[in-house]
């Protein structure tokens, strides 16, 4: 699950974090639906979407950085932890087919032999993707942590 102490925004079309009694199938369908190519080409919006993404696909502690100011590179950076080289290299292949199936294109991969840390660069996103022990050894958010992504919750509809 995402970390709502270290970030806060709201993945679902209402403003409520209240969860229902109801199916649980019917609130991931709220997800954020992003349809059009032109919606992913807010990186804010892409962000959003890849973090959601890795949410759904069981991507623990993910986090997103804001890292527009420090680096002419990129934007944003998600970070989130899988569970083992297999779950990171299929979560990677979702994505990548995820997201060109909206019109957006990958722009380089790093570490996806060795599975430990994945590099999945979309331009003005950067994903990575860790196995638990590489991302405590890598500490990417005691670099970036005073960076941390931390907007009001808004509906992305």
């Amino acid at each position: 699950m995402i970390d709502k102490n270290r970030v806060s925004f709201d993945f679902r079309g209402s403003g409520s974090r209240r969860r229902s009694s109801g199916n649980r199938s019917r609130e991931r369908s709220t997800i954020i639906e992003l349809r059009t190519e032109s919606d992913l080409r807010d990186p804010l919006t892409l962000a959003r979407s890849c973090a959601a993404f890795l949410d759904e696909k069981k991507v623990s502690d993910v986090t997103i950085f804001d890292v527009e100011d420090s680096l002419s590179i990129t934007s944003y950076f998600v970070i989130g932890t899988g569970l083992n080289q297999r779950h990171l290299q299929s979560v990677v292949d979702l994505l990548e087919r995820h997201l060109k199936d909206r019109g957006v294109a990958r722009r380089g991969l790093e570490g996806y032999r060795e599975g430990k840390w994945i590099l999945f660069d979309l331009g003005d996103v950067i994903v990575h993707l860790f196995q638990a022990d590489s991302r405590k050894f890598y500490d990417l958010e005691l670099l970036w942590g005073d960076r941390s992504f931390a907007q009001p919750a808004q509906t992305l509809s």
